[in-house]
Parts: C-alpha cells; sequence; structure tokens
C-alpha cells in the first residue's frame, strides 16, 4: 500500500492520461484530499478509462468515483469528440444561401449534395487547430494557418500535414469551386444548373455523378482532373501549364475543349458537336468520344485522336498531328507554323 497526497494523484492521473484516459479534447478536475492508493485500485481506475473512450462524438459528461480506501476522486471528463490515435472531429452549420467554395487548405474535402449546409472536419488536434473556416456572403472559405514548432529557441513556420484532415461538406446548391493550396477534392454525386470549377497549383481534384446543364473546366499549374460520369448540355474544359484532365463517361450536347503549354486532355463518352482549339505541345485523345461534328484547330507541336462521324474539320499547322477515325466527310486546311 501506498500513500498518496493530492501532488501525486495528479501524477497518477498524468500517467493514465498517457495511456488514453482523456487525452486531448477532455477537461480534468481532481478532488482534494489525502488518500491510500492500492495497484487493485489504480486497476479499477483503468477500467473507468475503458469506459470513458467508448464515446466519439457526442459530449458527454463523466464522473468516476473510485474508492480508495475511504478517499473519493471526483474526475469530470468532458469528451468533445476524441478518437482513437489522437483525432478529434468537430462541426459547424453554415448558412443557407451559401453555393460557392474556395478550398486552400491541405487534407482531403468530400462535397455532397444534402438538404442542409453542414461542414464536419475530422483531424488531428495540432491540424485542427491550425484550420480557419469562414463563410463570406454565399462563398465558403477554408485555409490553414501556419504554426510554429519552436525548437531550443528557434520557431520557424510550418504548414500542418494534410493527411491528418478531412472535411465532409453538405451543400444543398454549388454553382462555383476553386480550388488550390495542398488538398484533395472529391465533388458527387450533384446536380445543379451550373458549376463553374477553377483548379490549379498541383492539387488532385475528383468529379462523379454530376448532372447539370453547363459545365466549365479550368485547370492549370499541373493541376490533376478526373472526371467519372458526367451529364451536361454544355461542357467546357479548358487546361494550360502542364495540368491533366481525365473525363470517363460524358455525355453532352456541345463539347468546348481549350488546351496549351503541354496540358493533356482525355476524354470518353459522346458529344453531338465538338469545338477543340490545342497549341503548344497540348496533348488531346477524343479517340473514345462518339462525336457528330467536330471543329478542330491545332498549332505548334499540338497532338490530337478524334472520333467524326457526319463532318470534321481541321485547320492546322505544318507541326501540328491530327489523328481520326469514324465515317465523317473531312475538311483539312494546313498554315505555315506561326501564322
Amino acid at each position: 500500500m501506498v500513500a498518496t497526497t493530492r501532488r501525486e494523484l495528479f501524477r497518477l492521473l498524468g500517467r493514465l492520461h498517457s495511456v488514453g484516459f482523456g487525452g486531448a479534447g477532455r477537461r480534468w478536475s481532481v478532488g482534494s484530499g489525502y488518500c491510500k492508493t492500492t495497484r487493485k485500485e489504480i486497476g479499477r481506475m483503468r477500467m473507468v478509462e475503458q469506459l470513458a473512450k467508448g464515446s466519439l462524438r457526442v459530449s458527454v459528461g463523466l464522473v468516476a468515483l473510485v474508492a480508495l480506501n475511504g478517499c473519493i476522486i471526483s474526475v469530470d471528463v468532458e469528451d468533445v469528440g476524441m478518437f482513437e490515435g489522437g483525432w478529434s472531429e468537430s462541426e459547424r452549420d453554415l448558412s443557407a444561401n451559401l453555393t460557392k467554395i474556395d478550398y486552400q487548405g491541405g487534407g482531403t474535402l468530400y462535397v455532397v449534395q444534402g438538404d442542409d449546409a453542414r461542414l464536419r472536419l475530422q483531424g488531428s488536434r495540432a491540424a485542427l487547430d491550425a484550420v480557419s473556416v469562414n463563410q463570406t456572403g454565399a462563398t465558403l472559405h477554408i485555409t490553414e494557418r501556419k504554426i510554429a514548432t519552436c525548437v531550443v529557441g528557434v520557431c520557424p513556420s510550418r504548414q500542418p500535414s494534410g493527411e491528418h484532415l478531412r472535411y465532409y461538406l453538405e451543400i444543398p446548391d454549388v454553382e462555383d469551386i476553386r480550388h488550390s493550396g495542398s488538398g484533395e477534392l472529391k465533388v458527387g454525386p450533384l446536380t445543379t444548373q451550373r458549376l463553374v470549377i477553377v483548379v490549379e497549383n498541383h492539387v488532385n481534384t475528383k468529379f462523379s455523378s454530376i448532372n447539370v446543364r453547363d459545365f466549365a473546366l479550368q485547370a492549370q499549374d499541373h493541376a490533376d482532373i478526373h472526371v467519372e460520369t458526367l451529364d451536361a448540355d454544355e461542357v467546357s474544359l479548358a487546361a494550360s501549364s502542364h495540368a491533366d484532365v481525365y473525363a470517363h463517361d460524358v455525355n453532352t450536347l456541345e463539347l468546348q475543349v481549350y488546351a496549351d503549354d503541354h496540358a493533356q486532355v482525355w476524354l470518353a463518352g459522346r458529344a453531338d458537336e465538338a469545338n477543340v482549339r490545342l497549341s503548344d505541345h497540348a496533348s488531346f485523345d477524343a479517340s473514345r468520344v462518339e462525336v457528330d461534328v467536330v471543329d478542330i484547330r491545332a498549332d505548334d507541336l499540338a497532338v490530337a485522336r478524334l472520333w467524326a462521324e457526319e463532318s470534321l474539320r481541321i485547320y492546322r499547322d505544318d507541326r501540328a498531328t491530327v489523328d481520326w477515325t469514324g465515317s465523317a466527310e473531312v475538311r483539312e486546311q494546313h498554315a505555315v507554323s506561326g501564322h
């Protein structure tokens, strides 16, 4: 049997904290007194610890009364969403007029359609503390503040690790998305009238099950875009500065494609009409898109592969390459490079 003072009790609770009892997101208060503690009774406290771990999302007030030979320790624990491994969760309600997203954070943002605008965040405590979420009018801004880690008096700032962040956004309608920073964005399923997307700065963006009247995408600065199942009356794709766009199962009446500066665009699906403009080493592969009428201009070492069934009009310089398949009537014009 070991005599335990109030100071030693705090040390004991600190040891329990280190094995998971409490942890970040819980607040403690300990009763006073002079107590005697045995190993068996410490074991009882560990049992209480296991019970406390069961709550994940809801805030719980837990009072653990452990009899220690006539001494009672009161432990008030408020769980604000701790997960195994040090992850926490928080939730924020947003105003109903939200229709635009400006995502400049790290981690992964999931966007789905829902009845109400709501944002749920999961991540390590340090990463969540660095997240800044603000709504200005109809626009939701998600950014990250740089945090400082001090070592021997030196405090260099750094960006929190995106691997430790997850965002889940429900939104009734969305019409504008801006994606930069270092995180990944996943959107869909989604049905809306018009969707405008701007993606840049080496980020990954994925869309799935998108049904829209007008779809406009602008990708640049090594952005990587993947689209799975897109139904739209009009589709406009603009890619530049080494951006890559891959779109599978695209069905549209009118397709507009603009690509330059080593950008790559790969498409599969169906379109009634396509208007394509390529330059500066751009690559466009639409050999799996069945198109009735195609109008294409290719310059400056651009490469294109097409499938046209009714009409194909080609205007290219002598350094560009355009290959096609299908039964379309072809009209081709050549221009000297640089003209």
